[in-house]
């Protein structure tokens, strides 16, 4: 499922993201990008729990057994 992103390509957005954030002039301290980083995995976490929980084949709904 997650085979079709691509590695590079997701590496180059990044890239180029920090690279326009900065010609406008928005700057960010490494204190406030690990915040960002620390967030965004913890929410990526939670949503592959949910995903896998409900993708289970021996539950409904991710909490009931069949």
């Amino acid at each position: 499922m997650l085979t079709s992103i691509s590695k590079a390509g997701s590496g180059t957005v990044v890239l180029l993201l920090g690279a326009v954030l900065q010609m406008f002039g928005i700057e960010y301290s490494s204190e406030q990008l690990e915040i960002a980083i620390n967030g965004f995995m913890a929410f990526v976490g939670f949503a592959l729990l949910v995903w896998g929980q409900l993708d289970r084949k021996d539950l409904k709904f991710g909490l009931f057994r069949k």
